[in-house]
């Protein structure tokens, strides 16, 4: 089975482009390491290795730059179930919510406080096949791993910071993972276009070891030929005891509701901006 990346490309860009429209990146710093010539196959058998049943909760700090706009840097938390559950949250400079976005797995929805607007799906699996691979390999790299068991790169090779692997998607495009194989996991993706052209980044520059386990300290996403980036600063990882019961997907009562696949037509049309600012 081939990676769904034109699925994963939209999910990525769905998911970064709601959370980052608010306002010249740097370079991502890359690991001080080392590394011996290991095989892309040997520290991919690590990266595919399951994390466990549990609900996961990261705090961090989200820094956007590029937007043309001066933005606070924004507190906020996610709450994983890996890896199809997540519900997401940022607030504002007073507190108050900016940003949630929740899935069950099966729905999904974003809520825009400043514009009271729900984007909505009730149908992930049907609805530009968001779910099939993309959302769930996607959630799963942000932590660094690989949810789907039976990927097959069709090109490897070695840099000076470790072994790489291309994976073909459809219509042309391509996802190469960068692998760190100190802590068997993604140190970076690349996600490209039919013509061979990155159009996004996301890098694990920094981790935190939370009971024997690597999680993200620092995660950078770069919106490549634009100034547009996004970096997450973690400040813990938490295993939960129990799932909570925090991924309902309704849409609060006075919202404007945006069923999803118009909002992806209205953004690739150019017509749609959002404002997240206060």
């Amino acid at each position: 089975m081939g990676l769904g990346i034109g699925r994963l490309c939209r999910s990525a860009m769905l998911i970064v482009s709601v959370v980052g429209l608010t306002g010249c990146p740097k370079s991502a710093p890359l690991p001080n390491s080392s590394y011996s010539e290991v095989p892309f196959e040997q520290v991919f058998d690590q990266v595919r290795h399951d994390i466990g049943p549990f609900a996961l909760r990261g705090s961090y700090r989200v820094k956007v730059r590029g937007t043309g706009r001066v933005v606070p840097s924004l507190s906020g938390a996610v709450l994983i179930v890996p890896y199809s559950k997540f519900r997401m949250e940022v607030r504002g400079p007073v507190g108050g919510p900016m940003f949630t976005g929740v899935s069950d797995g099966e729905a999904m929805g974003f809520y825009l406080a400043s514009e009271n607007m729900w984007v909505y799906s009730d149908d992930l699996a049907g609805d530009v096949d968001l779910l099939t691979a993309g959302l769930e390999d996607f959630l799963a790299m942000g932590l660094g791993r690989v949810a789907s068991p039976d990927l097959e790169p069709v090109e490897t090779g070695m840099s000076p910071e470790g072994p790489w692997g291309s994976f073909a998607g459809n219509e042309g495009a391509t996802a190469t993972l960068h692998l760190d194989p100190d802590r068997g996991l993604v140190r970076m993706l690349e996600l490209a276009d039919s013509a061979g052209e990155v159009k996004l980044t996301m890098t694990h520059t920094a981790h935190m070891l939370v009971d024997e386990v690597w999680y993200p300290e620092q995660t950078i996403y770069h919106f490549v030929g634009t100034d547009v980036s996004m970096e997450f600063n973690y400040s813990a990882w938490d295993r939960l005891g129990s799932i909570p019961n925090a991924f309902g997907v309704l849409a609060p009562a006075t919202a404007e509701e945006l069923a999803l696949s118009e909002l992806l037509i209205l953004m690739q049309n150019g017509v749609f901006s959002l404002n997240l600012e206060d």
